[in-house]
């Protein structure tokens, strides 16, 4: 049995233009892919954890263009859970919420990662457009340094690694279910196969006759 690694920490900091240093703590859980980011600047305080997107996608599966690369949770907790998650991101006051999907050909082509918060009917609705620009700030900065980490590669093995665990019970519980379904299904046209059989041979009597 493989020993599991302890989660690592490490300090970081940026720049963010006219929204000042920008100061990231960033834990790494190998055993789950996660890496949290817990991100300190003026009016900005709170965490959003990083998965790589193929933690959630079926290695059997056919690859689509339209894979996120990248999934962005805030809160503290890994992506799987779908509940609300403690000290979400906060710029200006504003929590933000959900899951950001990200696919990196698209940032690297202009577009910035998408973003909302939960209005009092827990409803997604945009940022303040104030808000929002700050946060594409913040959040550039996170992935400009997630995407230039050495260690990503591990981070993808990682999620790889779940993906293929959870697909396989996944998988393994419909081949479950099939095999009672066929079983069910076989048992059935046994016996509808039987009284067809006594039917045919009731009409082929009666014929003789």
């Amino acid at each position: 049995m493989t020993a599991t690694a302890p989660p690592q920490t490490l300090r970081a900091e940026q720049q963010i233009g006219i929204y000042g240093l920008l100061r990231m703590e960033i834990t790494t859980n190998t055993s789950d892919a996660a890496t949290t980011y817990h991100c300190r600047a003026p009016h900005v305080t709170g965490h959003l954890a990083l998965t790589p997107g193929i933690a959630l996608t079926d290695p059997t599966a056919p690859t689509r263009a339209w894979s996120p690369d990248l999934l962005i949770l805030f809160g503290t907790e890994p992506v799987t859970p779908a509940h609300r998650r403690g000290n979400p991101l906060t710029i200006n006051g504003v929590e933000l919420s959900g899951v950001s999907r990200v696919i990196f050909q698209d940032i690297d082509d202009g577009a910035t990662v998408p973003t909302a918060r939960r209005n009092k009917n827990s409803n997604p609705v945009p940022l303040p457009p104030s808000t929002r620009r700050h946060a594409e700030a913040v959040l550039g900065a996170v992935l400009t340094h997630y995407r230039s980490r050495p260690d990503r590669p591990l981070l993808e093995t990682a999620g790889r690694q779940l993906a293929a665990a959870h697909w396989h019970e996944q998988h393994a519980k419909d081949l479950h279910r099939l095999d009672q379904e066929l079983h069910h299904a076989q048992t059935a046209r046994d016996h509808t196969l039987r009284r067809v059989a006594i039917l045919q041979n009731l009409i082929s009597t009666t014929r003789a006759t």
